[in-house]
């Protein structure tokens, strides 16, 4: 992603807290973390290929969330090769993309994703332009969550060899888990997670069942 204006995540992180806080707000996009997701499924229309099972989604006038024809797990009833009927509801346990009017960004590109647990919205995942901007995203996380609990330079190296300094920081709280990480495996890309703690204990535990379950040496 090129391109994710300082505009879009002051909306986000607009409110200012208190570095000692111990719950933090759980709002993102007037999206409730630890809630019921009831965000609807994207308007989508058939695509202009006749041939392909793909859709084409409609801009949306109020966020709505994609539906992925190829990840779904109740594909699997079809052959995976059908897509959802519509207003498919989203499953427990999976993750989706939510998109935002455009008027709601400023014409802006976002990529946002949901995280979803037993039907409630529990982490969202945020993309970030990298090196470009984590200066002032910092900061807007600075704004809304206080001082981080931990704050450090990562220096990292990419394909060509290049290497450069990444912001690595986290917030913890009673009620969320916050991490930005400026640059990943590429100086264009970064991410912001904000989880609730039942969202990374959920994550722990799977990671720790793919390690337990990969092959030995």
């Amino acid at each position: 992603m090129k391109i994710l204006a300082l505009v879009v995540l002051s909306v986000l992180f607009a409110s200012v807290a208190s570095a000692q806080m111990k719950t933090a707000d759980a709002t993102v996009f007037g999206l409730h973390l630890g809630e019921k997701f009831s965000v609807p499924e994207c308007a989508r229309s058939k695509s202009s290929d006749a041939s392909a099972v793909e859709y084409d989604y409609e801009t949306p006038s109020s966020p709505c969330f994609e539906v992925d024809p190829v990840l779904r797990k109740d594909l699997r009833e079809f052959g995976g090769s059908i897509p959802p009927p519509p207003n498919a509801p989203v499953l427990n346990d999976e993750n989706t993309k939510i998109h935002f009017p455009n008027n709601m960004l400023a014409d802006l590109t976002l990529d946002l994703e949901a995280e979803i647990i037993d039907g409630n919205l529990e982490g969202v995942f945020i993309g970030t332009d990298g090196l470009t901007s984590q200066d002032r995203i910092l900061a807007t996380l600075k704004a809304k969550y206080g001082d981080p609990t931990v704050l450090e330079e990562q220096r990292k190296q990419n394909a060509m060899g290049a290497v450069f300094n990444c912001h690595h920081a986290s917030w913890q709280f009673d009620n969320l888990v916050v991490t930005f990480l400026g640059a990943a495996d590429q100086t264009d890309v970064g991410i912001v997670s904000i989880e609730t703690k039942k969202h990374a204990e959920f994550r722990r535990t799977n990671s720790e069942r793919v390690q337990a379950e990969a092959p030995k040496l």
